[in-house]
């Protein structure tokens, strides 16, 4: 079976780091907060080129705790795009704001052209996705946002290490948030997050927020949350970091292959944007008879995915339906095949000779 991910294969080369990690945190007592998450949160804030990182128990909660952090909130508008995971429009809607959805370019990633189509007067902010780890058009982002005085949050989840114009995602806007969810390019092992930003006092309020809004025990100084990553999971990631360079850049290698071996096959390959560095957190390849191919890899014992079928202005509890007509495409289209760094050459040319056969079972 070649999984869409295997973790035991990525982590057994570092297997004993990972476990002196683990003792050590075991160890010492001490399971929430300290010098564990301190020493993660300035690896990562230096890795991403910031002067701010701030710990959390999950990609969703960084991006409500952003938005909360820029009184976000009731009578108010956020632009997200369709095709992405379910998280980006709930949190909007956990703050009382409303999503607003704006369609996909062929990178998978927002339109700038279609953010500009959804501005109104009560447009607040806009979440950025790197979807799959390819960065977005933060150019014209930040200028169209510049010129509307949005908040520009990234959304990080899937792009930890991807550069546009040579600089790391994560700094790019105003705030961004990251997953560390365990098949993320950098997992922890269990659920944990964090955000990343160069506003001190964005940082600062976070921190607080994300702690009951405690300055000292039993301080309360506004009415927060707990959201905490835990020194086990920064303890890991910590490790996982030293590595994280390495095995992005052993995901480019696949892509690379994958992008030669397909070349003039019947499924659409995915587009890499100018000025940008894919970290192929996911590889997408659309085809019109999706089930065939997926029935054809898993009988073959190849294992895919759907990242996403419902593009979310699809979705009607999150309010009236828009078109975007390019995430409604690629959502009855996409499939994700394997990517992972562990994957070997061989791998890569027995899913592909697979693809390139063209004798796909009927939908």
């Amino acid at each position: 079976m070649i999984s869409l991910l295997d973790l035991n294969k990525l982590h057994g080369p570092i297997q004993k780091e990972l476990d002196e990690a683990i003792h050590r945190v075991v160890k010492s007592g001490w399971y929430i907060g300290g010098e564990e998450v301190e020493k993660f949160e300035a690896s990562f804030a230096a890795y991403c080129q910031v002067q701010h990182c701030v710990g959390c128990a999950s990609g969703t909660d960084a991006l409500e705790l952003i938005l909360r952090a820029y009184e976000i909130g009731e009578g108010d508008e956020v632009i997200v795009p369709a095709l992405t995971w379910v998280s980006n429009a709930e949190v909007v809607k956990s703050v009382g704001a409303t999503p607003v959805f704006a369609d996909v370019d062929s990178s998978y990633t927002i339109h700038p052209g279609s953010i500009r189509s959804r501005l109104t007067s009560k447009t607040k902010a806009l979440i950025a996705v790197h979807l799959y780890g390819q960065p977005c058009l933060m150019d014209e982002i930040s200028k169209l946002a510049s010129e509307n005085e949005l908040v520009v949050i990234e959304d990080c989840a899937q792009a930890h290490g991807a550069k546009f114009n040579g600089t790391k995602v994560g700094s790019l806007g105003h705030a961004a948030a990251f997953s560390f969810y365990p098949t993320k390019n950098l997992g922890a092992m269990g659920d944990a997050g964090c955000v990343t930003t160069n506003n001190k006092a964005i940082a600062e309020k976070i921190r607080l927020l994300a702690n009951h809004g405690q300055t000292v025990r039993d301080v309360h100084v506004l009415s927060g949350t707990t959201s905490r990553l835990d020194p086990m999971q920064a303890a890991v990631l910590d490790v996982k970091l030293k590595y994280l360079d390495q095995w992005n850049a052993k995901r480019r290698e696949n892509a690379n292959s994958y992008l030669q071996l397909l070349a003039g096959s019947e499924v659409a390959l995915p587009e890499i944007m100018k000025n940008t560095s894919h970290v192929f957190h996911q590889f997408v390849i659309r085809s019109e008879n999706r089930e065939g191919l997926r029935k054809k890899l898993e009988e073959n014992n190849v294992q895919t995915a759907i990242h996403y079928p419902t593009p979310l202005n699809k979705m009607l509890f999150f309010g009236e339906e828009v078109s975007c007509p390019n995430a409604e495409a690629f959502g009855e289209s996409v499939v994700s095949i394997p990517i992972y760094p562990s994957l070997s050459l061989s791998d890569l040319q027995t899913i592909s000779e697979l693809l390139l056969l063209n004798d796909l079972p009927s939908k």
